[in-house]
């Protein structure tokens, strides 16, 4: 399963808190958002699914109060959930429109250790899945020189209308040359056959995707109903073949610990007095 973005969200941004000479620090598995406006709280944004956070039961939009028994602004939160040393860290937080406050005392694993638990990797400050080769990795990095000249699903990544069914991924539309890909992949019936982001689309059920516009490629990569879909791909100059049935769209952002509130993506447990911190 591809569960890049996820991880990169999850684990980059603890690391870059962190001096170059520590590239695997001590981690929790969790993303702290702050809000828009200087009143609003800090929030776990996201706990990864094979992490000490989830083990002690963190929970997403859980509000963040304190670590170590002192408040914290966001980059202070950032610098002192991270450790150089695997040393617990006690975290205060209120859950719920209620605001439970809970006291939680949570491990902290290496940051390899815990992608390695989620089928990933760190490699030259990429994240990407434990089978992935040096010729891929390559691709990837020359993937990133593409230019992006429109996207399926903007701009949250998901159909307008949650009740549509599709496979759990935007796609990009690139220029030079002009190519379709894989982009902003999420937990999902697409990830979890196999496909990866970067990967570029060949065909959508044997239709291909050249001259396509982004409408007629949101078209044909979503449903009214439930369906088989089967995707080709090229991945770094190598044919694969996919076939997954489709899931609704509001059924993949819970899967994904996430709600749309007001044509915006929270975190599912944000409480609702602060879902307009993050509209």
């Amino acid at each position: 399963m591809s569960r890049v973005p996820v991880l990169c969200l999850i684990l980059g941004a603890f690391s870059v808190a962190l001096p170059q000479a520590t590239p695997d620090p001590f981690v929790i598995g969790v993303s702290v958002l702050r809000g828009k406006r200087t009143d609003c709280p800090l929030f776990v944004g996201g706990v990864l699914q094979h992490s000490p956070a989830a083990r002690a039961g963190l929970e997403p939009g859980d509000v963040l109060e304190a670590v170590d028994g002192e408040p914290v602004n966001f980059e202070q939160a950032l610098e002192r959930i991270t450790s150089q040393a695997a040393k617990p860290v006690t975290l205060t937080l209120r859950r719920g429109d209620n605001g439970t406050l809970m006291t939680v005392v949570v491990e902290r694993e290496l940051r390899s250790t815990i992608e390695h638990e989620n089928g990933m990797q760190s490699v030259q400050d990429r994240v990407v899945p434990l089978d992935t080769t040096a010729k891929e990795l390559e691709c990837l990095r020359r993937f990133d020189g593409h230019r992006i000249t429109g996207r399926v699903f903007q701009p949250t990544h998901y159909p307008e209308n949650l009740n549509l069914y599709y496979p759990g991924f935007e796609a990009f539309m690139l220029d030079g040359p002009q190519q379709v890909s894989v982009g902003g992949i999420e937990e999902g019936p697409a990830s979890d056959a196999g496909v990866r982001w970067g990967d570029i689309l060949v065909s959508i059920d044997g239709v291909s995707v050249r001259g396509r516009t982004t409408s007629q490629l949101e078209h044909r990569l979503s449903s009214n109903g439930r369906r088989r879909m089967t995707l080709v791909v090229d991945r770094c100059g190598a044919a694969r073949t996919f076939s997954f049935t489709l899931e609704r769209a509001a059924d993949i952002l819970r899967r994904n610990q996430k709600q749309m509130v007001g044509g915006s993506v929270v975190p599912l447990g944000v409480p609702r007095k602060y879902l307009s911190c993050l509209m």
